[in-house]
């Protein structure tokens, strides 16, 4: 298949970067501030004998790792990312703390405050945006049509083109992927043939009726949730996963929904998560209203997002 240009109607030498010199500047010192070195603060806090037990973990052995980093019960090294290496970290119990709800909620609030023109992923060394990065892009063998070859991958001028794109997305997958890639158990009563058609159609409807005002575009985290969230006493040293991380409609900053503090195996860590939530949420509100946001930016921020952005951005079913 020919390769396509990067996005139509895009100059490909353009460079898409946040709204001023000042304001990138500023977007790198809040990347700098919230995800740190997050290896070498592992490093740095374990000395003589323990630093041999990082090192076997970065040969993807996993080991427990004894260190004063409070929250960290043991860390694998899972991978080498695009923004710096992928770490799997389990967090001890007690990592829910007032004083870090609030610093978790000025971070969130910080990222929301750097702006960008368009919708795109971020270039690790430039800061600048390119193709986005999603779950939705890249598993259950999505990762080999994630080009734009396939369809079109970004950066998008407005959220109606991200949207038809997401469902340009889902056409080519479904048309394309072999048939054990595919869910079956999502296709007992419709084809996969007729699935298609139907995206087809709402993708068309959408493109002639839909008309969906731009939010400001933000930075977004993109998989905010407790196992990425490493803390030292009631500071927090690092949030970690950056790789689905890039500018986004700010209603996605909290994905219409809550930032989930626990693995929930239990209805005690429901309940648990359902509390915290609540204060992290209450802690983003004051914190956006003490910087003088206006009503509609912080009825974006806290509600429950754009329902057909939510669902573009998502895997598709019958």
């Amino acid at each position: 298949m020919e390769s396509q240009p990067l996005h139509p109607g895009i100059d490909q030498d353009t460079e898409c970067t946040p709204k001023s010199s000042a304001t990138r500047l500023i977007a790198l010192e809040a990347l700098k501030n919230v995800n740190g070195a997050i290896t070498q603060r592992l490093r740095t806090a374990i000395t003589g004998e323990k630093t041999e037990i990082v090192e076997k973990v970065e040969s993807v052995e996993k080991r427990v790792i004894f260190n004063d980093v409070e929250g960290v019960q043991d860390a694998t090294w899972l991978a080498q990312g695009a923004y710096n290496s992928v770490w799997l970290a389990r967090l001890r119990d007690g990592f829910q703390k007032l004083s870090i709800t609030n610093k978790l909620a000025t971070m969130i609030v910080d990222l929301a405050e750097v702006p960008f023109d368009m919708i795109g992923g971020l270039e690790p060394e430039t800061f600048t945006l390119g193709p986005t990065v999603e779950g939705s892009k890249l598993f259950k063998g999505r990762g080999k049509f994630h080009s734009h070859g396939c369809y079109p991958i970004g950066p998008y001028r407005s959220t109606k083109e991200y949207i038809l794109a997401c469902y340009d997305r889902e056409i080519y997958y479904y048309s394309n992927a072999p048939e054990d890639a595919i869910d079956q158990d999502s296709f007992t009563d419709v084809s996969v043939q007729d699935f298609v058609l139907t995206l087809e159609r709402k993708k068309d409807d959408l493109k002639a009726t839909y008309d969906i005002p731009d939010e400001p575009f933000v930075l977004v985290h993109g998989d905010l949730h407790g196992r990425n969230i490493l803390v030292r006493g009631d500071r927090i040293l690092a949030i970690i996963d950056w790789e689905f991380a890039g500018s986004y409609p700010l209603s996605e900053t909290l994905t219409g929904g809550d930032v989930d503090v626990v693995d929930v195996n239990s209805e005690e860590l429901e309940d648990e998560n359902t509390v915290w939530a609540w204060k992290i949420r209450e802690a983003i509100r004051q914190e956006v209203s003490r910087r003088g946001w206006e009503p509609n930016r912080i009825a974006l921020l806290m509600g429950d997002g754009n329902f057909e952005l939510g669902r573009a951005r998502g895997e598709m079913f019958p």
